[in-house]
């Protein structure tokens, strides 16, 4: 059986490939969240400023716009016991969540598949986490980064994206 330290070493690996996979894009734009209750908030893009993220690739090439339209969110659908770990709240990268919220709310029925939504919410915290929005930079948190992106990824992610 490896030892505790060749474990932590891989999965030291594991994560930092993870990350350096991810490319970095930019948030801009503005919007307004107006809470009409139970957790959930309508989002408004400014009509002045529209927010949007710019996806690009690892040269740092534009490659896409994302630019949500009005919808139902509820931020990050974070469990409520895992809200307790720092960086896990529904607002905490929110950005990022608004616009995988847009993606996913398309669906299967979108021009996205279920995995390229999720690697955008993906490089979307990254990009938070390095570059930021306005005047919020999460602290970086590499792990936070790979937890989001399993937990969206997994059996829950893949019924609700059916639904």
């Amino acid at each position: 059986m490896p030892s505790l330290q060749h474990r932590k070493r891989v999965k030291k690996r594991l994560l930092n490939k993870f990350i350096s996979n991810l490319a970095m894009g930019r948030f801009d734009g503005l919007y307004s969240l107006q809470d009409i209750g139970s957790g959930r908030f309508k989002y408004t893009p400014d009509p002045n400023n529209p927010f949007h993220y710019i996806r690009n690739n690892r040269k740092g090439q534009q490659i896409e716009r994302i630019q949500p339209g009005e919808m139902e969110t509820d931020g990050g659908s974070i469990p409520k016991f895992a809200q307790i770990f720092k960086g896990l709240s529904p607002w905490e990268y929110g950005p990022a969540y608004l616009i995988h919220d847009w993606e996913f709310g398309i669906g299967p029925n979108g021009t996205k598949s279920f995995e390229a939504s999720n690697l955008t919410l993906a490089e979307g915290i990254w990009t938070l986490m390095n570059r930021g929005y306005l005047n919020d930079k999460p602290e970086i948190n590499k792990e936070n980064v790979r937890t989001v992106y399993w937990a969206v990824s997994g059996l829950g992610g893949r019924l609700a994206w059916k639904i």
